[in-house]
């Protein structure tokens, strides 16, 4: 049974909270222990981060080219509610969407300028080839598997199993009857987090290129202007 998923949103809501509220109050603060996090997870698990993503690329080409590959996501005879085209739209709007259209440019010229963890020159060929690397392993093959996964484990069990979509779920097989208990409550809760800090993150670009580009236009805009009325205004 699903249980009360009462606490699974107090929690989540209440850390959600607390820490926009501590960000709109010490927002340096928080971005300081935010980096320091990130480095130190870099540091010390960065190794695992990419064998663990390699094999879910593997993982995931091997569920689609084997006989697994022709298991339906809902019942037998049930047909496909969108075409292919369709999928392939919402999967590139939802999927990466934002990200994909900001990062997909911005993240080689930043790693060109400022090549990671003292990987090479600024700048130079090396620069390049170091920022195309990771931007291809952040939006390439690796990236896609993340979303596969998680989304073909979620599809399982709601659409050809009628169950809950929830991440707890996908992982009965594994912890049995603890997905309803604190060991479920805790995965959900860690699911809700990450997902709104994602969506945050991802409307947050959002703003900044649509600010980035509304400003661009109207310098533009109002460099055109200026000139047509320095022509108008010139003496003959």
């Amino acid at each position: 049974m699903l249980g009360d998923v009462g606490i699974v949103f107090r929690i989540s809501a209440a850390i959600v909270v607390f820490f926009v509220a501590a960000a709109a109050f010490a927002p340096e603060t928080v971005g300081y222990a935010a980096q320091g996090v990130l480095q130190v997870t870099a540091a010390n698990l960065g190794w695992m981060y990419l064998l663990v993503i390699t094999v879910f690329v593997g993982f995931v080409l091997y569920l689609g080219l084997s006989e697994f590959g022709t298991i339906r996501l809902g019942a037998e005879d049930e047909p496909a509610e969108f075409s292919y085209p369709s999928w392939l739209a919402m999967i590139f709007a939802a999927g990466m969407g934002v990200g994909l259209v900001f990062w997909g440019v911005a993240e080689p010229m930043m790693h060109f300028n400022d090549p990671p963890m003292g990987s090479g020159l600024p700048r130079t060929t090396d620069a390049a080839q170091t920022g195309m690397t990771y931007a291809f392993f952040h939006w390439g093959l690796h990236q896609w598997a993340n979303f596969a996964l998680v989304g073909l484990a979620i599809a399982y069990v709601r659409f050809r199993h009628h169950s809950f979509g929830l991440i707890s779920e996908t992982l009965r097989p594994l912890l049995g009857d603890r997905v309803d208990r604190g060991w479920g409550k805790a995965i959900d809760i860690l699911t809700v987090v990450s997902t709104v800090f994602g969506v945050a993150t991802t409307l947050g670009l959002g703003v900044n290129l649509h600010s980035k580009l509304t400003q661009r236009d109207h310098l533009k805009m109002t460099h055109l202007w200026e000139s047509k009325a320095h022509r108008r205004a010139a003496p003959i």
